[in-house]
């Protein structure tokens, strides 16, 4: 998602409309959309094989809230709406849980 954003600013830097074209229609509107997903898909993966105790109750709510705006989301394009900007700061809920997640002590 990176390198489509440094090439978004760089069509826009240099105003070259093929470029623009590719960078926003094509990888703006397809691959922008599909990557998060993915993302939330590891994340749910990670949350069924590896997860235990109070950050896997943790998981399941915040994978539910993401995975519900997500099907939302789509609903929404479906039916011609757009999905309202702040109801996307929800997706920022994963990284929450990753946080709590990745800071747990292992037992062996």
């Amino acid at each position: 998602m990176a390198a489509i954003f440094l090439l978004q600013g760089v069509s826009e830097l240099i105003q070259n409309d093929s470029l623009t074209h590719f960078a926003f229609q094509v990888l703006g509107q397809r691959l922008e959309r599909v990557l998060p997903d993915l993302l939330i898909v590891w994340f749910v993966a990670m949350l069924l094989t590896d997860s235990q105790g109070w950050t896997r109750i943790l998981g399941f709510v915040v994978m539910s809230i993401a995975v519900g705006v997500e099907v939302y989301s789509y609903a929404l394009t479906y039916l011609g709406y757009a999905a309202p900007e702040s109801f996307m700061l929800l997706l920022l809920l994963p990284f929450v849980w990753f946080l709590f997640e990745s800071k747990k002590k292992r037992v062996s």
